[in-house]
C-alpha cells in the first residue's frame, strides 16, 4: 500500500475550515506531531451479520494506510467453532475471505461492487487514522447550516461522511450512505450507517476512538447494530 508524508501538524494551517473541522483535528492530532501515514489498530468486541443473529466474539487486528487501504485480521466464535476473517483493500481491490476453522471458505467478495463497497468502509474505520481529515491529504469540508460533512478522495471515487464533533473536538457520531449488499436479494446499493462513539483515548499524539459501535440502515426502521468494538493499542507510523 501507497503512503503520504504529510509532514508535522501545525495547526494553524487548519485557517479557513469550518470551526466544528478545526476542533476535532486539533484535538485529534497533537501540535508537532509528525502526521501519520499509517496506523495498525488492535482491537475486540462482537459482531453479529443479521439483525437478530448471534452475536459472536472476536478479536481483531487492522493496518490502515493514508487514502490507500488496508489489511484486516480477525477470529472470532460460532459457539464452539473458530472462524477467521481475512479482509483488504489494497490498490483499489477488494479481497474479503471468511472460513470456518480457518480452512472451510463461508464467504469470499470479490469485484467491482466490493471495491467500492471497502473504499467507503476505508474511510469510515480511518475514524483511527485521523489524518486522513487533513485537507493536505484531500479531505475538503463543508457546512449546510449546522451540519458538517468531510468528502475524501479514495482511488477515484469521493467518499462524503457526516460526523457529529463535540465541544472538545471529539467525534461523536459518524453517518454517510454505505454501500453494501444488504439489499434484497444481495444486491449492493447504498445503506445508510452510523458509527457511535461512546469513548476515547490517546495513543501517542493521537486522540482516537476507543470504544464505539456500528448500525446498518441507521435511522430507519429496519436499524440494527451489528458492531461493537473496545481498542487495546494502535500504533502510529508515517
Amino acid at each position: 500500500m501507497g503512503e503520504v508524508a504529510l509532514g508535522v501538524f501545525d495547526p494553524e494551517a487548519l485557517a479557513g475550515l469550518p470551526d466544528q473541522a478545526r476542533r476535532y483535528l486539533a484535538h485529534a492530532i497533537r501540535p508537532g506531531a509528525t502526521v501519520p501515514g499509517r496506523v495498525t489498530v488492535a482491537f475486540s468486541g462482537e459482531l453479529r451479520l443479521r439483525p437478530r443473529g448471534r452475536w459472536m466474539r472476536f478479536r481483531a487486528s487492522e493496518t490502515l494506510v493514508l487514502t490507500s487501504g488496508f489489511v484486516f485480521s480477525a477470529r472470532s466464535w460460532l459457539g464452539p467453532v473458530p472462524v477467521t476473517n481475512n479482509e483488504s483493500y489494497q490498490e483499489g481491490r477488494a479481497d474479503s475471505r471468511i472460513r470456518l476453522f480457518g480452512v472451510v471458505p463461508v464467504v469470499t467478495k470479490r469485484g467491482p461492487d466490493a471495491d467500492r463497497a471497502m473504499c467507503s468502509r476505508l474511510v469510515v474505520e480511518s475514524v483511527w487514522l485521523p489524518s486522513t481529515f487533513l485537507p493536505a491529504a484531500g479531505a475538503r469540508w463543508t457546512t449546510t447550516g449546522e451540519d458538517l460533512a468531510v468528502s475524501v478522495p479514495v482511488h477515484g471515487e469521493d467518499v462524503c461522511v457526516q460526523p457529529r464533533v463535540g465541544e472538545a473536538g471529539e467525534v461523536l457520531t459518524m453517518d454517510l450512505e454505505r454501500l453494501s449488499d444488504l439489499h434484497d436479494g444481495r444486491a449492493y446499493g447504498p445503506v445508510p450507517f452510523q458509527t457511535e462513539v461512546e469513548a476515547e483515548d490517546t495513543f501517542g499524539g493521537y486522540t482516537i476512538p476507543s470504544r464505539l459501535r456500528a448500525r446498518w440502515w441507521a435511522g430507519t426502521n429496519r436499524q440494527f447494530e451489528f458492531f461493537r468494538a473496545q481498542v487495546h493499542q494502535a500504533m502510529f507510523d508515517r
